[in-house]
């Protein structure tokens, strides 16, 4: 039998009929919409403008006539990713960059060996500082490689620059889809929503937004579910016992596929069917990054897609998964149902008791240090205990969870910044109030008084010292005003501290 191919979901269909059965498209219309907005020929008559719209309209490919003539006017050219030639000149013009970048790095690390190995003793030569010529071509070997370094680096970021997705126009065509417009179609008697969102360039440094292609459909499972491809964390966090995972008994899926629930006993009988573990590697095979049931809707997310690239037909053959992997799901009353995540709040706790800690941090201004890095260095040190401690016990805490190390990287994240905060505020503090030593009194000449503001509008007054040790001070209104630059001296109240760390204990304007 002579079969043609839809030109909305690209099914191949017999010669014979004239409407697509699998999304209703009438077959008389041209082959692809493709030809109707880059490469047709401008209507010539009403009927055709019409004949166009009602097909764009039917493939959800336009929602107006606005819309339609938007497309007719060529701008989808404009829209279509980089073609061959351009491709060739981005990969020749980066490996120029490496080429020079190797280039350069050879030659740093020969200019840096000859200037360390000329010396008396080596291959009888002399030292560079002694000999004035060997300094001044192993300084020029050295700086003409850091150049050829630079222009390496700069060459690879312009070749990447150059490559750079253009944005898509609302309703561009890339491929098989339609760009940055939800589109609602039905495929093998299923309705289902498709979004395709181009890479957008990012402004002057910034990255760019990579596409992604969205597929959902209406399912009946009720519980929430994600499952992605197992990953280094999801292994290693597993052998840590921080994280559960659901066994399937199938080998293969449980080395791939790493679940997600809070409803361990449903997702189980879920994907206890080999023709539902089988869709979700066919999709994940296929370059999708998840599959999510979220709200009686299953979704599968492609992020990095790229359409010009794929194979014909994928959302049909998406459809066709996600219809075995939903059909005849369990029952969510033959399960007991978690009523809420413990996790959750555990986390929240965690993360406010890493945040009050980090707030210690203000004991700087009360107790400000004379010496400030070795008051951080102190509790930069005091932190390599402290953290692992604090990584151990919120592991406790969270684990037993198929979702307890996303949570524990969460906590751990926020701890890397709130832990070495805390800990020099704590060892500011722990010198301060266990100092037991006689203060030191001495005066210093105020050199200068400044008054700055802030964005806001608050005022800085500021007192600048000649000791190089204490440095500058916060006056008050009535210390400010009486101070005279370079006259007026004042009395430092100076503490040894408990841990052997000055700080300052107060201050006072003499007359």
């Amino acid at each position: 039998m002579r079969k043609r191919e839809c030109p909305a979901c690209f099914q191949r269909i017999p010669k014979h009929v004239d409407v697509c059965g699998y999304c209703g498209v009438d077959l008389h219309a041209p082959k692809s919409p493709k030809h109707l907005v880059a490469g047709g020929t401008p209507p010539s008559s009403g009927t055709d403008t019409g004949k166009r719209a009602s097909l764009l309209e039917r493939l959800g490919l336009a929602r107006s006539l606005n819309d339609h003539n938007r497309w007719t006017g060529g701008k989808i050219d404009r829209a279509q990713d980089f073609n061959e030639q351009a491709l060739n000149k981005h990969y020749d013009s980066r490996a120029a960059g490496w080429v020079w970048l190797t280039l350069g790095i050879v030659g740093v690390g020969l200019g840096a060996l000859g200037w360390q190995f000329l010396g008396p003793g080596f291959a009888g030569g002399l030292h560079p500082n002694d000999d004035p010529a060997i300094a001044g071509i192993a300084a020029g070997v050295l700086f003409a490689s850091m150049l050829i370094v630079c222009y390496g680096v700069l060459q690879v970021h312009w070749a990447n620059r150059e490559i750079r997705p253009s944005a898509a126009e609302e309703g561009a065509l890339v491929g098989e889809f339609v760009a940055h417009v939800p589109l609602t179609r039905e495929c093998q008697g299923l309705e289902y929503e498709e979004y395709y969102s181009a890479p957008i360039p990012g402004k002057k440094n910034s990255p760019d937004r990579p596409s992604c292609l969205r597929i959902r459909l209406p399912c009946g499972v009720p519980v929430s579910l994600l499952l992605n491809p197992e990953n280094w964390y999801d292994r290693l966090s597993k052998r840590m016992g921080i994280a559960r995972e659901l066994k399937t008994g199938d080998a293969e899926f449980d080395a791939l596929v790493y679940v997600r629930t809070s409803a361990m006993h449903y997702a189980e009988s879920f994907l206890a069917a080999a023709k539902r573990r089988e869709a979700v590697l066919s999709l994940l095979t296929m370059g999708f990054q998840s599959v999510a049931f979220e709200g009686g809707l299953v979704t599968v997310s492609w992020t990095g897609f790229n359409p010009k690239t794929s194979e014909r037909g994928l959302a049909a053959v998406t459809v066709g998964h996600l219809r075995a992997l939903t059909m005849d799901p369990p029952l969510a009353a033959d399960f007991p149902m978690p009523e809420f995540d413990n996790g959750r709040s555990r986390q929240r706790w965690l993360l406010l008791i890493g945040g009050l800690f980090a707030a210690t941090i203000a004991l700087n201004l009360k107790y400000p240090p004379i010496r400030k890095d070795a008051a951080i260095l102190a509790g930069l040190l005091l932190s390599l205990s402290v953290l692992p401690a604090f990584g151990w016990l919120s592991a406790m805490l969270l684990r037993g969870r198929s979702n307890s190390h996303d949570q524990w990287r969460v906590v751990m994240l926020w701890a890397l910044g709130m832990i070495p905060a805390g800990c020099i505020g704590s060892v500011v503090g722990i010198n301060a109030m266990i100092d037991q030593h006689p203060p030191e009194v001495r005066t210093a000449k105020i050199s200068s008084k400044e008054i700055t503001r802030g964005k806001k509008g608050e005022v800085y007054r500021t007192l600048t010292l000649q000791d190089p040790a204490v440095g500058s001070l916060s006056a008050s209104p009535e210390e400010f005003d009486a101070v005279v630059s370079g006259k007026s001296r004042v009395e430092l109240t100076i503490g040894q501290g408990g841990l052997g760390i000055p700080w300052l204990k107060g201050h006072r304007v003499l007359p």
